[in-house]
């Protein structure tokens, strides 16, 4: 999957919570880890970490960053391009 372009989308929500883009990066670098696994990823505030889990609810992992709030992550095959959608969850069906 490595050979194929990703594109990567924030919803407004996303946007609306100024992440740090180093923090926001990390994200969606540690989701592309992930894309052979999973398509759905959704990274958990538990203090000042991350909990990661699948749409199983199987952990994954933890990062060692802070957010406000719960942000999934969406990863679409579309021919050669891959497109990562960052969003909030209330925002899933407005994409």
């Amino acid at each position: 999957m490595s050979a194929k372009s990703i594109k990567k989308l924030q919803t407004p929500g996303v946007m609306g919570l100024n992440l740090n883009p180093v923090a926001l990066q990390t994200i969606m670098s540690k989701a592309e880890r992930f894309m052979e696994r999973t398509n759905l990823l959704f990274f958990i505030p538990d203090g000042s970490d991350l909990v990661i889990e699948d749409e199983n609810k199987t952990r994954l992992g933890r990062l060692n960053l802070s957010i406000p709030e719960t942000i999934w992550v969406i990863v679409e095959k579309r021919n050669t391009t891959l497109q990562q959608t960052v969003l909030l969850p209330r925002e899933y069906q407005d994409i």
